[in-house]
């Protein structure tokens, strides 16, 4: 619970003409304290460009000592080495703008790409800088050459060996401790209905229960807004996304121009989302004296990578998905939202208990806790780790993993635990600690012995990694599980310092709605006929995407949304950056995450969980109760193993491991895109 400032006692003077000189007086002390507050900033602002000339300097340590975000110190003075000086060496190009052309005609050619979607044909093979860099990346991060997609900062990729593993902050001098007057508490707005239908790049669109045909002139936003009945607000496309072209261009090149094109008389841009795969475009038509809202977005907007084309299918989806949530809310005012996260958000603010509320962490803290909590766990194992040649390959998959994991959070104000107090605690506080919750700043030591993958993670070139190399000490920070795993594993792990809470059930109730929610639905899908069945899955992988997403956004920091403005006018005064593309303008926000949804203590838990439900889980699963060249590979909240363990899920308790799918003999794969590759294919032979 929250504690409320007690008002300051004011003196109350007689009189009118006493009452406004004592205002005159207060505002000039108003003046004064502001005067001194810029003068204060302005001097804080010129140390911070100091700190950041030190040789040891971190943007995230000079954040906490300044008591501000790391984003404010990037702004005053970047830390970090700029890209062109970086990426300039003796093995390198020239210069910055050299790579980046060579990156652009690299990824425009196929070379160089995302690691999610397999070629339909091979790449031409690239000559001179171009090759050299994806010949680079390729080497180095196991980028596939023939794999199409290329993301935007694929020039990142190529300087992430050579930037120092990140520099882990402790907890310093950040207050441990809540943000006055802001908590999670019972509160939403509600929304009404709004009319959806469902397209496919053909024309052939579903609404109100009914298949039509549209006849739509061409691809751009404006043909389909000139096309959609009056009625509708939402337009969902499923199959191929008709933003994307078959051109030698990239993705978010394709995205860009298709949202920042003319659009018919009438019709004003709205707020997009230009996200690569999947934008939201927004659109308003002011004609006849009313006003109009159209929200243009893909189904994978709500399962990411779904295949499905059928627009009858995605419709019956979304119906049985809102029908089943208000059956589990029981109230007909749940609408679907415009994505799973803002209806999970909403979903869960109805299942706060009257009068209770969620403190919210102070910034600092929040800061600290994302900076240095990672998500899922993502490791392949090469030869002579495993064989060359794999005896067999079996994918397990945790199904619905976080809803297995989404309990027992942290509430209330947070607790310090110094290194001193952790040493001189007994041993029943110290386990109480790890099993309780809390996040640890701990140096910890692989035992000599060891012969297993590694337990905890640690800051390493270009991501998180987990050590494993007998006798070799790091410092990191990990969730209580994580650790409690380790020591019970002969690991020595000295604690520098900590952060423990109570144990609360903010999100239990949310949870076990939407299981019940998913559970009726998976069944549904065994029980009506082809085409609902297909719907009943699709609608089960929403809510799954529904409690994703939503863990998701409580680890949000909320300085990283993106916008596409046409004009302007339509840049957000809390754009930090803006950039002119192709006749729109592409803008970043340095706004903070606002709302009653910052909670990463939450989300680090839940990771934390899910990390060492990896490694030893329930009925002697995970990794840990095989050999280590057993392992082939961690992939978030799944691995590939060499030989098949027994491990099933009958009846699909969330949280628990059951088997996806298995291949015979195979090469080991050496990269990430033969590791999806690997994925995919036993899945699919299941």
């Amino acid at each position: 619970m929250t504690t409320e400032k007690k008002p300051p006692v004011v003196r109350k003077p007689k009189t009118y003409a006493a009452t406004l000189e004592e205002l005159r007086k207060q505002r000039d002390a108003i003046k004064r304290a502001e005067a001194a507050k810029t003068n204060a900033t302005a001097r804080r602002d010129v140390l911070i460009a100091h700190a950041a000339t030190f040789a040891e300097a971190t943007g995230p340590t000079i954040a906490q000592s300044a008591g501000v975000v790391p984003a404010r110190v990037s702004q005053i003075a970047p830390v970090r080495k700029s890209r062109a000086a970086a990426i300039t060496s003796e093995a390198d190009m020239a210069s910055a703008p050299q790579v980046k052309a060579a990156v652009r005609t690299a990824r425009r050619a196929g070379v160089i790409g995302s690691a999610t979607e397999p070629a339909e044909a091979p790449a031409p093979k690239l000559t001179g800088a171009a090759g050299a860099v994806a010949e680079r990346l390729a080497a180095v991060h196991g980028v596939k050459p023939t794999l199409p997609g290329a993301d935007d900062y694929a020039a990142d990729l190529l300087t992430a060996t050579q930037r120092s593993p990140r520099d882990l902050p402790g907890i310093g001098d950040t207050p441990v401790t809540i943000e006055m007057g802001s908590a999670s508490k019972r509160k939403w707005t509600p929304q009404r209905a709004r009319v959806t239908a469902v397209a496919a790049p053909d024309g052939t669109m579903f609404l109100k229960g009914q298949e039509t045909r549209l006849l739509v002139r061409g691809r751009s936003a404006g043909a389909w807004l000139q096309a959609l009945p009056p009625e509708v607000e939402r337009l969902v496309f499923v199959g191929a996304p008709v933003w994307h072209t078959d051109r030698d261009t990239t993705m978010t090149y394709d995205v860009n121009e298709w949202l920042s094109a003319d659009l018919p008389e009438g019709w004003e841009h709205g707020r997009h989302f230009p996200h690569e795969r999947h934008p939201v475009a927004r659109y308003t038509w002011t004609g006849e004296g009313r006003r109009r809202n159209v929200e243009l977005q893909h189904l994978g907007t709500w399962v990411p990578g779904v295949d499905e084309s059928d627009p009858r299918v995605a419709w019956h989806a979304f119906r049985m998905l809102r029908d089943t949530i208000r059956a589990r809310w029981g109230t007909d005012s749940v609408e679907l939202l415009g994505s799973p996260t803002t209806l999970g958000q909403d979903l869960w603010a109805r299942t706060i208990p009257q009068n209770t509320e969620y403190p919210i962490m102070s910034t600092e803290l929040r800061e600290l806790i994302q900076t240095t909590s990672g998500q899922g766990r993502f490791e392949l194992f090469t030869p002579p780790t495993v064989p060359e040649k794999l005896p067999s390959v079996h994918y397990y998959d945790c199904t619905f993993a976080y809803a297995g994991l989404t309990w027992g959070l942290a509430v209330g104000n947070p607790s310090r635990v110094t290194a001193r107090e952790y040493e001189n605690a007994p041993k029943g506080a110290k386990e109480k600690w790890m099993r309780g919750r809390g996040r640890w700043h701990v140096r910890a030591t692989v035992p000599a012995d060891w012969a297993h993958v590694g337990l905890l993670p640690c800051s390493g070139h270009g991501g998180w990694e987990y050590p494993s190399t007998p006798g070799r000490t790091f410092t990191s920070w990990a969730s209580g599980p994580e650790i409690w795993l380790a020591l019970q594993k002969g690991w020595h792990v000295e604690v520098l310092d900590g952060i423990t809470w109570a144990e609360g059930k903010p999100l239990n109730l949310w949870r076990d709605k939407l299981v019940e929610s998913w559970h009726a639905l998976t069944s549904m899908s065994q029980q009506t006929g082809p085409g609902y069945r297909e719907a009943a899955l699709l609608a089960a992988k929403m809510v799954r995407s529904i409690l994703l997403f939503t863990i998701g956004s409580f680890h949000s920091k909320g300085g990283q949304r993106k916008g596409l403005a046409v004009t302007e006018d339509q840049i957000p005064a809390s754009a930090r950056r803006a950039e002119e593309r192709g006749g729109a303008w592409v803008w970043e926000s340095s706004k903070q995450q606002s709302g009653d949804y910052r909670h990463p203590e939450w989300s680090a838990e839940v990771y934390g969980r899910m990390r060492a439900r990896l490694l030893a889980g329930p009925a002697g699963t995970g990794a840990l109760s095989v050999a280590p060249s057993e392992v082939i590979a961690f992939r978030s909240d799944a691995m590939l193993l060499t030989r098949a363990t027994g491990w099933a899920n009958p009846e699909s308790t969330p949280g628990r491991f059951r088997l996806k799918g298995s291949l015979g003999s195979v090469a080991a794969p050496l990269n990430e895109g033969e590791l999806l590759a690997l994925r995919d294919a036993a899945e699919a032979a299941r």
